[in-house]
């Protein structure tokens, strides 16, 4: 496709930096058909200069549907991506040229640029590079032959987390960190920051072996934070293990940095290994430390990396009619619910990487900006499901439908009834299920608040909501699946929730489905005739029913 942007051209005659006359042509500089890439090159440059220290922040979604860049004070309007590209040629090429030295000797000196050389390939001024190869091939050379006298021995991110675990006392970490301990009991102390953080002392116990020999075990070197909720990940361990569901948040050395530095993982690992690392090993890339973690990232660029993932499938909510034929028909769920869904900017459809139509469920925070983004396929026969990366999952699925979730950023604006009972669920899908359940039997549905938390093990969103949001009165109405050993994890977690919640002082129950597995199946059961809602009639007055519950 022939791209409509007009060419500019340079002053003719203008020298670069290595004294070559220069006429510059945009267009024949940027591959303008490639936004998708041209975003890319964006964030690398609005990243860079952010690094530098200068105030330079992207906003892709404006209301009229350009592109915003600020810088400093100034805020300029772009139509796309390859204009930004086009307004700033001279410093992407001035990078460039000063950091091929980088490029040429593979990383071995020089500072590393911000733009792959790929990227220069893509952007056509790779000949930038390629030119000063012949001034640079003896520095290049010398870098080499350094490098090739130093014997590395490296180790992975995993094998230097294992390390530091049984390297470090997590006594004189937690002393370090919350400035001083008090002892608690004869193994534990408590931090003096936090007295509800236990610290458990490291010791070396004798295991006996089933062959009657004993071995020596490192044991303990953890803590036990007794006002935090279980991570994720501790409960699907104990899920896999059959151990009994932890009340709290527990963990080692790295975990206990993360929690008290608010740092992810790979920089835990990182900070922890340039005080307690062995000296005769080198970590394959501290480059590869330097990941964002999706539960350590603010707002506002949680915001941005969903939104980027959201436009890379081709998001959009003005032709839905994919998604509403499969939540209509498929699932049974009511149209009025489903537009209200929409019209709200919760529910969007996109594309897979095959180019079929996704159900894109959008979850904003109390400030408006997105913090998670669910999809499912419409595909009846593909069950496939899943949340992009850096959800937010202490803010889960929030939604009253008495008030529009996206216009949030308006503080003038009341935007939830805290009166309202709150009702969760598993998922969106589940929890739209329930609206239509009580809309069938002729029950505002609006009346009541809904929060959909991704899954059972992402509970901990549900007591924070209630925080956020001042509901004091909860229903917790997971899945109630049948696992072959005989456990419910729906009913398990929903019950723990309860149990939480109700320790703070907020009012808690459970309801279950009974007659199926979840909520879709009951509505699909009651839109098919083969399951029934029964009511009983209240003692004290008779026209009172005790709706939605089956008997």
């Amino acid at each position: 496709m022939e791209n409509s942007r007009s060419e500019k051209t340079a002053p003719e005659g203008r020298q670069d930096k290595g004294g070559r006359t220069a006429t510059f042509i945009c267009i024949q500089m940027l591959r303008l058909d490639n936004e998708e890439r041209n975003l890319e090159l964006v964030e690398k440059l609005v990243s860079h200069y952010r690094s530098c220290g200068d105030d330079w922040e992207l906003e892709p979604l404006t209301e009229n549907g350009n592109v915003e860049l600020r810088k400093e004070d100034e805020i300029t309007e772009y139509r796309d991506f390859g204009d930004i590209l086009d307004d700033h040629e001279d410093l992407i090429r001035e990078e460039v040229e000063t950091s091929a030295l980088w490029y040429l000797s593979d990383g071995l000196d020089g500072s590393k640029p911000f733009l792959s050389y790929e990227d220069t390939v893509y952007l056509g001024i790779n000949d930038l590079v390629d030119g000063q190869k012949e001034k640079l091939t003896p520095l290049i050379t010398a870098a080499r032959e350094k490098k090739g006298k130093e014997p590395v021995r490296k180790i992975s991110l995993k094998d230097m987390a294992n390390y530091l675990e049984k390297k470090v006392d997590i006594l004189d970490l937690a002393d370090e960190l919350c400035d001083g301990l008090v002892r608690n009991g004869k193994k534990t102390m408590v931090t003096q920051l936090h007295d509800s953080l236990v610290i458990k002392r490291r010791e070396l116990v004798r295991v006996q072996q089933p062959d009657g020999t004993v071995k020596e075990k490192l044991a303990g070197n953890r803590f036990f934070w007794n006002s935090q909720i279980p991570t994720e990940k501790q409960l699907a361990r104990a899920r896999e293990k059959g151990w009994k569901m932890p009340k709290t948040k527990t963990g080692g050395v790295v975990d206990l940095y993360m929690e008290l530095k608010e740092v992810s993982f790979p920089q835990a690992v990182k900070d922890l290994w340039e005080q307690y690392g062995d000296e005769n090993f080198t970590p394959v890339s501290y480059d590869n430390l330097t990941v964002r973690d999706g539960t350590k990232l603010n707002a506002k660029d949680r915001h941005r990396s969903l939104y980027n993932q959201l436009t890379k499938q081709k998001f959009q909510n003005h032709s839905m009619d994919a998604i509403v034929h499969y939540l209509s028909e498929v699932r049974g769920i009511d149209r009025e619910i489903i537009d209200r869904q929409i019209n709200h900017k919760c529910l969007y459809q996109s594309v897979d990487k095959f180019g079929q139509p996704m159900a894109t469920f959008v979850a904003r925070d109390k400030d408006g900006y997105i913090s998670g983004v669910s999809i499912r396929s419409t595909n009846p026969g593909k069950k496939f499901m899943m949340d992009y990366p850096d959800c937010n999952y202490d803010v889960g699925w929030h939604y009253d439908p008495q008030f529009d979730p996206s216009c949030r950023y308006d503080k003038t604006q009341k935007h939830c009834d805290p009166r309202k009972k709150l009702l969760c669920f598993e998922s969106s899908i589940e929890m739209m299920s329930y609206m239509t359940i009580l809309k069938r039997e002729h029950k505002d549905w609006t009346k009541f608040a809904y929060l959909s938390c991704g899954s059972t093990t992402k509970y901990g969103c549900i007591e924070q909501t209630c925080k956020e949001y001042g509901y004091k009165d909860v229903l917790v109405m997971f899945n109630n699946d049948q696992e072959k050993d005989g456990r419910a994890a729906g009913r398990d977690y929903a019950n723990l929730v309860k149990e939480q919640l109700t320790e703070k002082g907020i009012k808690c129950e459970v309801l279950l489905p009974k007659s199926a597995n979840d909520w879709n199946d009951t509505l699909v059961g009651l839109r098919n005739g083969t399951i029934k809602l029964h009511y009983t009639e209240a003692k004290k007055n008779k026209t009172k029913t005790n709706c939605g519950k089956e008997r």
